[in-house]
Formats: C-alpha cells, sequence, structure tokens
C-alpha cells in the first residue's frame, strides 16, 4: 500500500461528517444522509432549546424581582423535571406499543452504523423513539430525569445576568462580556441537557467499547456541575476569596468552551476520570506504583489511605518512623506472591520461602536504625537549644552540619555511583549519545556473551546492592532526623511522610533521585525561601516528583512529535501529499505545537497524533494501562501457546537487565520455541526432507520390507539359542537409498507396526523360511486360567479386561510369528533391573523368560491391539498410516473393544506413533543397530519428546512443559502430500529495544478514537501501515481487543530484582 491511501474510505468519511455534528451538539441528529420529514429536524431544534427556555422564564423572573435567585433556580428545574418526565414516559409508552423488540440504540453500540428509518407522521413510535430513544434501565430514567431538572436550576442560578455583572464589573468591558457569556454558556447547557435527557451522543472521548450501563450521559453533565460547584463554593464563602474569584471568572470563560474541548476528547469520561484520578493520587500522593487491573487499584488505594489516616492519629514522632517505615514496606511488596508459595507453586524467579526470613531480618534492622537515628537525633537536639545561650558568640564563626545534611551528601554520592553503574550496563550511554566502549560487539552466542560480560555483571550485582540495600538505608536515615516530624499532625505531613517511607521500598531509584533534588535545592539556598521551607521535606519530595514525572512526560511526548513530524517526510513510504504543508504548518505553529505537548504532560494525557499524521491533540487522561480490561484476557488462538511458554523463559532473561539497569538496546539469551507464528517461524529438520515430501504417489510402504540381518541371543523353551542370518531387528530398516544413487520412489515399501509392551515398540514381521520357530504358535485365550511357573510373574501381569477381546483364532495365529520374543525378553530384562536390582537379575530374568503363560499372556495383548488397530492389512498405503496415526483408521474387528479399554487404546497409539517416529528416524539417519540402542532411542523418545498432533492438547501441554522436542505428521490436501513437523527448544541471542512509551500510548489513543468513534476498521487503512521507526503496525497489534489483536497477552509477571 502506497503512502496516500485513504485516510477513511468514501463510505467512513460520509458516516463521519454524520457522526461529528451530533458529538458537537450533543445528540441531535441533524444531517441523516437521507430525505426525512422537517417535523424531525424541528422535534429536534425544539428539544434542544427546550432548557434556554425553562432557564430563560426563572431568569425573567428573578430579573424583574419577582422571585429571588433560588426560587427563579427551583421553577426552572421543576419545569425541567416535568419535560423529562414527559419525554421519558412517552418514550417508554411508544416502545411498549409497538411490541417488538427494540434495535440497540447507535448511541450505545458505538461500532454499529445507523440504518434508515422510515416516519409516517410527526408522533408515529418510529419518530418517538428517534428523536427520544429512551432509556434502557427504569432507575436511569427517573436518576438522568432528577438530574436534569437539577441541572437545569443550577444552570440558572450559575447563569444569572446580575451574577455575570458581578464577576466581570457592571460597566466598560465587563458588561459587554456578559451577553455573549450568557448566551453561549446556554448553548453549553443545552447541549449537556440533551445528551442526558434526549439523546446520547457518541462521544470522541471513549474508554469503553460498550456502554452497558448509560454512564456516557453522565459524562457532559459531571462537567458541567464541576464548573458550578466553584461558583457555588464562592458565593458561600461571601465573595472573600480572592483566588476562589479569579478561579470562578476564567471559569465561566472556560464555560463557553466546553463544547470544543468535548468535540476534540480532550475530557475523559467517567470511569477512565475516576481510574486516573486514583493512579494519580497513588502514585504521586501516596507512593504507589500503577495498577494492572481495577481491583487491585482500589484495593491498593484504600489500603495507603487507610495508612496515612493511621499515620495522622499516632501521637509519638517515634511511633509515626516505626509505623510508617514497616507499613511503606509491606505495601510495596506484592503480597499475591505469598499465596503463590502457600499453594506450592514456585513463584517466578525467587527466593521461595527463603525470601520470608531475609526480608524479615532486612525491615527489622530498617526499624532499628530509623528508630535509633530518631531518638537520638531529637535528644541531642534538645540539648542543643538548652546550651544555646552559652555558646551565642560563636555561632557566626561555626556552624556544624546537621545530621540530615550529612546523610545528604551520602545520597549524592549514592546516585552519582548508582547512576554510573546504570549506564555502564547499557550498550550506549549518556541517554544514546555515544556507544558504550565497556559493551560487547559482534556476539553471535550466549556464552560468549556472557564471558564478555561477566565484569558488567560484576558492576550490576554492585549497583544493585547499593540501590536496594544500601540506599534505603540511608534514605531511611535522611528521614527519621528530619525536623518535620516534630509537627507531623497535619493531614500534608500524615500523607507526606507515609509516601515518602513507602517510596524508600516502592522505587528506590526514584525516590533516590527525588530526595537528592530536594538536596541540592536546600544546598542551593532554597532554605531560605520561606514557603518553600515551610511545606516540609516530604512535601518538597511530592513536589519535585510530580515536576519530575511530568518533564519527563514532556520530554518523551516531544520526542515522539519529532519523531512523527520527522519520518513523515524522511520515510518515502510514509511520505504523504500532503505532508510538506503538515510540516510547514507545524513549523509555523511550533509554539502552539509546544502548547499542546506541555498541556498532555501536565495532564498526564497521551498525545495523539491523528490517523498517525503530525496532526497532534491532547487524548483524555487514562490509566496508565490505557485499556479498561484486564490484561492477560486476550481470545487465545492456535500460535498462543508457543508465547505463553516464551513467558517465563523471557522474564527469566529480562530480570538481571532490570535488576542491573540495563534494560534497553542490549541482547540476552532466552530459549523459545520455534512456531509458525509470524515471530517465531517453524522449521522441518533437514535430515527429515524427504519425509517431508511424501505423496500419494510415493509408494514408499510396500508389502516387503528390506531387512539388516545379525545375530542375537535369546532364551526359549529348549534353552538359550543362537539365532543367526535371517533376524532383523524390530523396526530395522536399511534403505540404500541413504548410500546410493537410488530414486526415493523406487525404494520398497516398509512397514512400521509400533506394537508392544505399550513403549512404542515396533513388531517385525520374521517372515516364514528365513526365521526358525521360537516358540509355540498356541495363543492363550480368554477363558483359559492363567497359571504362571514364575512367582514374580504376577508383577508384570496385564490387566484382565485387556484379554477380553473377541477375535477369531485363526487373525492370531497368522500374526502369531510377528511377535517379537527376542525384544520382549531384552524388555524384561531392562524391567527386573530397574525393579530388583542386579542382585537377583539373572535368576529373577531366567524364570520370567522361561514362564510360557507370561509370554502368551503378551502375545494375545498384543496381537490383539494389532488386528484392532488394522495392522494385519497386507498393504500400508500412506494414506491408512497417516489414519492410524492420527488415531482414526478404518474400522475393524475388536476397534470398539481396544476403544473401549481407553488406557491401553491410548498406549497403542503411542506405541504406533513411536514405531513411526522410528522409521523415519531409521529412514534419514540409518538403521538401529542393537537392542541397547534401540531400547535407549525409545526411551528418549518418552523423555524429551512429544510424539502426536499439532491439533492434540497434549501438544500445547507438552509446549508449556518445554519438552525439548515436538514431533507430528500433517496432510497438504492441496498438494497432496504428507509432511513432518519437528519443533526443538533452542537458545537464541536477540536483540531488545525500548519503545517511546509515549509514543506508544499515543499511537493506542489513536487507535482507540479511529475504531471507536470514527469506526474505521478497514484492514489496509494509513495508520495501521507498518513503519520501520515507530513499530506501528506491531504497537497496533498489541493493544487490547477489541482494538488489537494480540496472538498472545500475558497476565502480570511478577519479577524479584533483588
Amino acid at each position: 500500500m502506497g503512502p496516500d491511501v485513504p485516510l477513511l474510505n468514501d463510505y467512513k468519511q460520509e458516516f463521519f461528517w454524520k457522526r461529528f455534528p451530533q458529538t458537537v451538539l450533543g445528540g441531535p441528529r441533524l444531517k441523516l444522509g437521507y430525505c426525512a420529514p422537517p417535523y424531525v429536524y424541528v422535534h429536534q431544534l425544539v428539544l434542544f432549546l427546550t432548557p434556554w427556555l425553562l432557564g430563560g422564564i426563572g431568569t425573567l423572573l428573578y430579573q424583574l424581582r419577582v422571585l429571588d435567585e433560588a426560587f427563579a433556580g427551583v421553577v426552572s428545574s421543576v419545569l425541567m423535571l416535568s419535560v423529562g418526565a414527559t419525554l421519558q414516559g412517552l418514550a417508554r409508552c411508544m416502545a411498549h406499543r409497538t411490541g417488538v423488540v427494540q434495535r440497540l440504540p447507535a448511541a450505545n453500540n458505538i461500532l454499529a452504523d445507523e440504518e434508515e428509518v422510515e416516519f409516517t407522521h410527526c408522533v408515529a413510535p418510529e419518530t418517538v423513539h428517534f428523536v427520544v430513544p429512551g432509556k434502557k434501565f427504569m432507575g436511569n430514567v427517573v436518576f438522568h430525569t432528577f438530574l436534569a431538572g437539577a441541572l437545569c436550576g443550577l444552570s440558572t442560578w450559575y447563569l444569572l445576568p446580575d451574577r455575570l455583572s458581578g464577576l466581570y464589573g457592571h460597566t466598560g468591558a465587563g458588561l459587554g462580556a456578559v451577553v455573549p457569556l450568557f448566551a453561549l454558556s446556554w448553548v453549553t447547557v443545552c447541549i449537556g441537557e440533551y445528551s442526558l435527557i434526549v439523546n446520547t451522543a457518541t462521544e470522541t472521548a471513549t474508554f469503553q467499547p460498550q456502554d452497558t450501563y448509560e454512564i456516557t450521559p453522565l459524562t457532559r453533565l459531571l462537567y458541567i456541575l464541576a464548573f458550578i460547584t466553584v461558583d457555588l463554593a464562592l458565593r458561600f464563602s461571601g465573595s472573600g476569596v480572592v483566588e476562589l474569584q479569579v478561579a470562578a471568572q476564567v471559569l465561566h470563560v472556560l464555560f463557553v468552551v466546553l463544547p470544543v474541548l468535548w468535540a476534540l476528547g480532550m475530557l475523559s469520561p467517567l470511569d477512565a476520570l475516576l481510574l486516573w484520578a486514583m493512579e494519580q493520587t497513588l502514585v504521586h500522593g501516596l507512593g504507589g506504583s500503577a495498577m494492572s487491573t481495577n481491583i487491585r487499584l482500589l484495593v491498593m488505594l484504600l489500603s495507603s489511605v487507610c495508612v496515612a489516616i493511621c499515620t495522622f492519629f499516632i501521637p509519638s514522632s517515634l511511633g509515626v518512623v516505626l509505623f510508617t517505615v514497616a507499613m511503606g514496606y509491606l505495601l510495596s511488596q506484592d503480597l499475591t506472591q505469598l499465596l503463590v508459595l502457600v499453594k506450592g507453586t514456585s513463584p517466578t524467579l525467587g527466593l521461595g520461602w527463603w525470601g520470608l526470613p531475609l526480608s524479615l531480618m532486612f525491615i527489622i534492622g530498617a526499624l532499628t536504625e530509623a528508630g535509633l537515628l530518631h531518638k537520638l537525633y531529637f535528644i541531642n537536639s534538645r540539648n542543643l537549644t538548652l546550651g544555646v545561650n552559652s555558646i551565642e558568640h560563636w555561632e557566626s564563626s561555626i556552624v556544624a552540619p546537621s545530621p540530615q545534611e550529612v546523610v545528604g551528601w551520602i545520597l549524592i554520592a549514592l546516585f552519582l555511583l548508582t547512576r554510573l553503574l546504570r549506564e555502564l550496563q547499557g550498550a550506549c550511554v549518556l541517554g544514546g549519545a555515544m556507544l558504550n566502549p565497556l559493551y560487547p560487539k559482534r556476539v553471535t552466542t550466549a556464552q560468549a556473551f556472557r564471558q564478555k560480560t561477566r565484569g558488567l555483571r560484576v558492576a550490576g550485582i554492585i549497583r544493585r546492592i547499593l540501590l536496594n540495600l544500601v540506599s534505603p538505608l540511608a534514605m531511611i536515615a535522611f528521614l527519621s532526623v528530619d525536623e518535620s516530624l516534630e509537627k507531623v499532625h497535619t493531614a500534608s505531613l500524615a500523607i507526606g511522610f507515609t509516601r515518602a517511607f513507602r517510596m524508600v521500598w516502592q522505587s528506590s531509584e526514584a525516590a533516590l533521585l527525588q530526595m537528592v533534588l530536594v538536596v541540592i535545592i536546600r544546598l542551593a539556598g532554597g532554605h531560605r525561601v520561606a514557603r518553600w521551607n515551610e511545606l516540609g521535606t516530604t512535601v518538597q519530595l511530592i513536589l519535585v516528583s510530580l515536576f519530575v514525572n511530568r518533564v519527563s512526560q514532556f520530554v518523551c511526548k516531544l520526542s515522539f512529535a519529532l519523531t512523527v513530524l520527522i519520518t513523515s517526510w524522511t520515510e518515502s513510504k510514509q511520505r504523504r501529499q500532503s505532508a510538506g504543508t503538515l510540516l510547514a504548518l507545524n513549523a509555523a505553529l511550533f509554539p502552539v505545537l509546544l502548547g499542546v505537548v506541555a498541556l498532555s504532560a501536565l495532564l498526564s494525557a497521551p498525545l495523539l497524533p491523528l490517523f498517525t499524521l503530525p496532526v497532534f491533540l491532547v487524548g483524555f487522561p487514562r490509566p496508565l494501562r490505557s485499556w479498561p480490561g484486564t490484561p492477560g484476557t486476550a481470545c487465545p488462538c492456535p500460535d498462543s501457546v508457543y508465547y505463553q511458554q516464551l513467558c517465563k523463559r523471557l522474564a527469566s532473561a529480562i530480570r538481571p537487565a532490570f535488576a542491573s539497569g540495563a534494560f534497553g538496546d542490549f541482547p540476552f539469551s532466552l530459549e523459545y520455541e520455534s512456531s509458525s507464528s509470524s515471530h517465531l517461524r517453524g522449521q522441518d529438520s533437514s535430515s527429515l526432507s524427504s519425509f517431508a515430501d511424501w505423496s500419494d504417489e510415493d509408494d514408499l510402504f510396500g508389502p516387503v520390507p528390506i531387512r539388516r540381518p545379525i545375530r542375537m541371543m535369546v532364551r526359549t523353551d529348549e534353552g538359550q539359542t543362537e539365532v543367526g542370518l535371517g533376524v532383523s531387528l524390530p523396526g530395522s530398516v536399511e534403505i540404500h537409498s541413504l548410500y546410493e544413487s537410488m530414486a526415493l520412489s523406487s525404494l520398497p515399501t516398509l512397514r512400521p507396526l509400533g506394537l508392544g509392551l505399550g513403549l512404542g515398540l515396533p513388531i517385525v514381521d520374521k517372515g516364514k523360511d528365513n526365521i526358525p520357530s521360537l516358540t509355540s504358535t498356541t495363543v492363550l485365550r480368554n477363558s483359559q486360567p492363567l497359571h504362571f511357573t514364575s512367582s514374580h510373574s504376577e508383577l508384570f501381569s496385564l490387566p484382565p479386561e485387556w484379554r477380553t477381546a473377541q477375535l477369531a483364532s485363526s487373525k492370531l495365529q497368522v500374526l502369531r510369528p510377528c511377535f517379537p520374543e527376542a525384544w520382549f525378553c531384552f524388555c524384561l530384562s531392562q524391567l527386573v533391573l530397574e525393579s530388583f536390582g542386579e542382585g537377583d537379575f539373572e535368576q529373577v530374568t531366567l524364570g520370567l523368560q522361561e514362564d510360557h503363560a507370561l509370554r502368551e499372556l503378551y502375545t494375545q495383548v498384543v496381537l490383539s491391539c494389532c488386528v484392532a488397530l488394522g495392522a494385519d492389512a497386507q498393504v500400508f498405503s500412506p494414506n491408512l498410516l497417516f489414519r492410524l496415526y492420527c488415531g482414526d483408521g478404518p474400522w475393524t474387528e475388536g476397534l470398539e473393544w481396544l476403544r473401549a479399554n481407553k488406557e491401553l487404546h491410548q498406549l497403542t497409539l503411542r506405541a504406533f506413533r513411536y514405531s513411526v517416529k522410528l522409521l523415519v528416524d531409521q529412514a534419514s539417519l540409518g538403521p538401529v543397530e542393537s537392542l541397547d540402542e534401540l531400547y535407549t532411542t525409545l526411551q528418549d523418545y518418552h523423555e524429551n519428546w512429544f510424539i502426536g498432533l499439532v491439533t492434540d492438547c497434549s501438544w500445547q501441554d507438552s509446549v508449556a512443559q518445554e519438552k525439548p522436542f515436538l514431533f507430528s505428521l500433517g496432510h497438504d490436501l492441496t498438494m497432496g502430500t504428507y509432511t513432518s513437523r519437528v519443533l526443538s527448544l533452542q537458545e537464541n541471542l536477540v536483540q531488545v529495544g525500548v519503545l517511546n512509551e509515549e509514543g506508544v500510548r499515543g499511537q493506542w489513543a489513536n487507535l482507540s478514537w479511529e475504531l471507536l468513534y470514527a469506526t474505521n476498521d478497514d484492514e489496509e487503512r494509513y495508520s495501521i501501515q507498518a513503519h520501520p521507526v515507530m513499530l506501528r503496525n506491531l504497537t497496533v497489534q498489541a493493544a487490547d481487543p477489541p482494538l488489537g489483536y494480540p496472538i498472545y497477552s500475558s497476565p502480570p509477571i511478577h519479577l524479584h530484582c533483588l
């Protein structure tokens, strides 16, 4: 797709220009896209101006001094309440009269396009439903109606001309501003009332995809009431507070601009605003961090508020120090990890139960330090106060530094040292200005990377100790000797100390930076500024935290804006015809651009690039996670399991990088399961290329396999016998095409039967002529009792239900020579060795091998499985082999019996799959040379391989359990070929880069606006095209559903970085 692909297609452009005027006016649909009777527009216009009319009645009665201002507001409120009740009653009455199920209104289904309505007359049900859709819930009907009446009454009171004249003056310019303010402010009220009680407009600021509980109508009401609240506060304060009067004057002007802010989507919806306010309070006011879910945010906020309240009521300053240190440590911990320990599962990369005593020892040491320093400091300070009069003449010449100043210098040294060690960890230093000369270059293996970064890892460990152990103790010492602890019984200081002692543990690096800045300000003479010094250390830390956060956001947002601007011209695939014009406008209006960036940083709101073009708006404030849903709830797809398995390895790899501060453009090793997804591609083993090319045309499976003769010793009823040439190992195949230039299609077909003992042991057709008969051909029947001759045979007996196959004796007799007795004896010896050890090995093994009943028992079960599975077929075609491998073979005599015995059926299917894998390995790598090698191979299959189908649940379980190898067969119906798939667990070096967080939030804000408001779901739209600098396509894909489409979204992962 070229850079000039339409931002919106023609249909969406028409839809957008119908929706946007409705948003601006609060709900009236004045542009429908089809012909409608005039009364439809008249109805909406009359209802839109009704609040102004009713408010005008109250205003007129007040101006004529018929009523005072309170009763004038009540009259307007009652009138609006009556109108609202009438409208909602009419809407519900018409809905019940129609008696049909109503379509979800477009206001509640923002992804739905509006449909054409056929109007019959001015009060027809479809007309009423179009103009006043009504509410879904009866509670909202009552609640919204009362709110509409209250809003009209308060607005009448708020916009009285005498009140406006009192604010701006009764003469000159002040009087001239009253008329436009009065008129335009009532337009704002009409927009809010229409959205509340008549028809709710789709908001450009949308947080939830669906407005299930009809919260959107309350959004504009909330902002209007917020403006009125300030004016009410000024009224009840007696107009004596200058700050309130100035704020009221400014807000009256901004009240006129509210429709523009609503249309631009700069004001948050209620749910996003509440979550944003809670998050900002928790992070900057109480020392917490952004939470991943709403429940965690609410619980953590309430817990922190309770701690601050308790701090306020503690009478002793020493008690405040000890309490806040302990509670700060507890609140900074992820207490859900205790549940992980209790459940018995290992925590993510943690110390397990060892972490509890270590943490207890550390907090006891911190409490001891804080208590001793605080007590000694205040004792010394009192003694110093008593001796001031005797040493007054020394005051001008000798000024001893206070303990807090000494600790402040220590904090500065710690900050510089930890920052230096952090810079050394990354590939670049000085913010990316130059490469780190100590960082390894051109490393291709994980082992080489670890060797070359050994010194950096030592530096990282030193930094970790300084930051996580030394710095918290130093910061606690700094706070414990603060003089403002004597006046902690103020709300600001109680909150400040709660936050400060928690930040020490919650985010040691950020807390260290903030304390160092406070110390530097004091050293620069800030303590001489009375108002700054009166705030106290902890309140100063809150202000510094806000300043650092907003400045860092401003820098990141400005970097993002410049990136969008520059790449819109330098990247040829992003250069649209309008690129030059947009660049010129941004250059000419650069102060405005800086203002937009500064405002978004001040509000902690995303900088929204419209359609990801260099047209910037201030997005509405929202929580840091950007989405309302809980992370980790994305719809899974077949490839999700590979990323799920990758998460723990990825966490293991990035944990030391987080701990050392090197999380940037650096290589690290991780293990991943190669898959067929867009990022991790599946790979077929090169040694299996011939197997991957199987097709129905290649007759690989014929009736007579070529076998490799060997010599072996087996024990029969007659004794020990040496079997000469002609006997072949189970499953062994000699394929001459591996060593000669023979066409693959000319090979004799192979016959993998793969049955026996449930261990994947291939059955071998020994033939009739060249192999001597080793045992009797009698097959034990179900009715015959078992008479074991060995006392140990009962340990190796099989369940009775496995002998219940109702099969003809002739079939079992025909297959009787196929039973691999040599392999049976070998497996018995291995089982005896594992069960009894080497002490009685020879005696027990000899007794079991001579037990004819035990041998016949296994023979019957194995041959019954052969017949039930269809292994008695004369010719194995690729189709039959594939169907048997999949467990979907043709119906055979005994198949129902086999499926009824689920355990035996699973063992039989596993045995057949093992034999197929063994066949493939022998076809590509050469035949098995001995029974020991065969046993080792099968044991490796069992321990290190999953051999089955990609569609099996066990395949995904094996990926999650990190089986080293996965094997499956497939059938390409289009090409008519049978393929194999081998996945192996590998360790790879990858490069990791850090995206600009504000760039990601900005792109997600545009995605939310574009999909939820403009409904621009075109898969080839401009804003989803690949952008090599911002990784736009991947960023959009990573958004939470329904806006994004991540392959896998993991739940929050806990990392121990100590």
